[in-house]
């Protein structure tokens, strides 16, 4: 039974004939100050996915977004040209989870963590060549957890600042 529950989302999808969601799609070389700066900034595009899919996300729509990240320093776990679904209610962070912060006026994927500080938060790269850095609660922009890899994207005018 699952089966045929599977081949007949394959056939739909393939037909066209499924219901579809666009998650707005930002770039992580896009330039903000800060969370509010990124709040009432302008869409790149869209990342559009079969909602049967996105509804298996748990994450609703309006607190979704997708990071077309084009960096190295969370390789090998998160390849530049990789996009990442991003769970915007989750800006209150775990230690040691996965974050998209702004950083440097960019957008970053970091691993926070407690500093030996109780101000402080650690943001570690998972690629050694980036740095490990730390910044103050009160200084620190998380967008959201990165709850998933959406997989690659093409994305050929980045419009770089």
């Amino acid at each position: 039974m699952k089966k045929i529950k599977i081949l007949d989302r394959i056939k739909a999808f393939f037909s066209g004939n499924t219901e579809r969601v666009k998650i707005p799609l930002y770039g992580s070389w896009q330039h903000f100050e800060n969370s509010e700066e990124f709040n009432n900034s302008e869409v790149l595009n869209y990342k559009v996915i079969d909602k049967e899919g996105f509804d298996l996300f748990e994450i609703p729509l309006e607190h979704a977004v997708a990071i077309y990240y084009d960096n190295d320093s969370m390789l090998p776990s998160i390849k530049s040209g990789w996009v990442a679904l991003i769970d915007r209610r989750k800006i209150e962070f775990i230690n040691n989870e996965l974050y998209a912060v702004i950083l440097n006026n960019k957008i970053e994927f970091r691993i926070l963590e407690n500093s030996t500080s109780s101000t402080n938060i650690k943001l570690i790269p998972q690629n050694n060549n980036f740095e490990t850095v730390e910044s103050t609660r009160e200084d620190l922009n998380v967008l959201g957890k990165i709850e998933y890899i959406l997989g690659r994207a093409n994305i050929t005018n980045k419009g770089k600042d």
